[in-house]
C-alpha cells in the first residue's frame, strides 16, 4: 500500500552554495519543484548555510522551508515563522586579537564581520567586493570598534593560495575561535564549538526529529560535521573530497538537480521498508 505522506517524519537539511544552488546562483525548477513533492508527502525541510538571516531571506522565500534554518555556518538557527534566532553560539572577545594581528601581517585581507545587524566589512578587497553580490553586505568599510558585540562570524576572503597561507598563520593562534574553509576564497573564523553538524543537533532537538531520520546534504569543509551527524550524509559531485569520503551517499554535480535526485533515493528507501 503507498503512504499518503511517504516522507513523514523525515528532515531534508540542505546546503545552498555549491549544493541546492547551481552556478548561476539559482535553484533549478527541478529541485524546487522536488522539494514542493518532498513536502507536500509530509517532509520537513530547511537550509544550512554559511549566509546570514539576511542573506538568505530570498530564497527561505521562493522555496517551501517548513522548519527553522542554519545560518552563518552553525553560528545561529534563525526561526522565519518568528524572524528571530532560536539558538546562537557566538565569538568569543579574544578573537578581537586575532584580527589586529591578521590585519598587521595580511593587510590585503579582506575581512567581513557578522553580528546582529548584518554583515559588517572590515577590510576591503575584490574578494568583498564580488561577496556583495551573494550576501547582504552593509555598505562602506567600517572600524573594528564600531562594530557592535556579539559577533557570530568572521570571514576572511582572498584567493585560495594566499588564503592558505593565513590558515597556517593562524594555527595554534585562534584561542577560543576555530578555522573552517566555506568556500575556496573564504576562511571563516567560528567560535571552536560552532559547526552545522553542532546546530544540526540542536535542531534536531528543537524539532524533535531523531538524527537518523535526518538527510544532509552539502559540497565543501564547512559541511563535513553535519554530513558526519546525520542519519544520511550525501556529497555532491563537486564536493571536496574529504566531504566525499565522509559521506554514505554521493550524487550529481549541483548543476544536475542533485536535491531532486536524493528526493528519489529518499522515496526509493521509503518503499522499500514499506515492503
Amino acid at each position: 500500500m503507498v503512504r499518503q505522506l511517504p516522507f513523514l517524519g523525515k528532515l531534508l537539511v540542505c546546503d545552498m552554495d555549491g549544493t541546492l544552488l547551481n552556478e548561476e546562483n539559482l535553484v533549478s525548477k527541478e529541485n524546487k519543484d522536488a522539494l514542493e513533492y518532498f513536502v507536500n508527502g509530509g517532509g520537513s525541510f530547511s537550509l544550512a548555510t554559511g549566509r546570514s538571516g539576511n542573506g538568505v531571506r530570498k530564497y527561505v522565500n521562493e522555496l517551501p522551508v517548513n522548519m527553522p534554518v542554519i545560518v552563518m555556518n552553525g553560528a545561529q538557527i534563525f526561526d522565519f515563522n518568528k524572524q528571530e534566532a532560536i539558538w546562537k553560539s557566538c565569538l568569543e572577545n579574544d578573537v578581537e586579537q586575532v584580527l589586529k594581528n591578521l590585519i598587521n601581517e595580511f593587510p590585503d585581507l579582506g575581512i567581513e564581520v557578522f553580528n546582529d545587524d548584518g554583515v559588517h566589512i572590515l577590510r576591503q578587497n575584490d574578494v568583498t567586493q564580488w561577496h556583495r553580490h551573494k550576501e547582504v553586505i552593509l555598505p562602506g568599510v567600517t572600524e573594528l570598534v564600531k562594530i557592535l558585540k556579539p559577533w557570530y562570524k568572521i570571514v576572511l576572503a582572498w584567493d585560495n593560495s594566499r588564503l592558505r597561507k593565513v590558515e597556517a598563520f593562524l594555527k595554534g593562534k585562534t584561542g577560543t575561535s576555530r578555522t573552517v574553509f566555506a568556500e575556496e576564497v573564504f576562511l571563516d573564523l567560528l567560535n571552536i564549538n560552532t559547526s552545522k553538524g553542532s546546530a544540526l543537533e540542536h535542531l534536531a532537538d528543537i524539532v524533535k526529529i531523531p538524527l537518523s531520520e535526518i538527510i544532509a546534504i552539502g559540497d565543501n569543509l564547512n559541511d563535513l560535521e553535519m554530513i558526519e551527524i546525520a542519519g544520511t550524509g550525501v556529497a555532491v559531485e563537486n564536493a571536496h573530497e574529504v566531504l566525499k569520503k565522509s559521506a554514505q551517499l554521493c550524487t550529481v554535480n549541483n548543476n544536475n538537480h542533485p536535491i531532486a535526485r536524493v528526493i528519489r533515493f529518499i522515496e526509493e528507501n521509503v518503499q522499500k521498508e514499506a515492503l
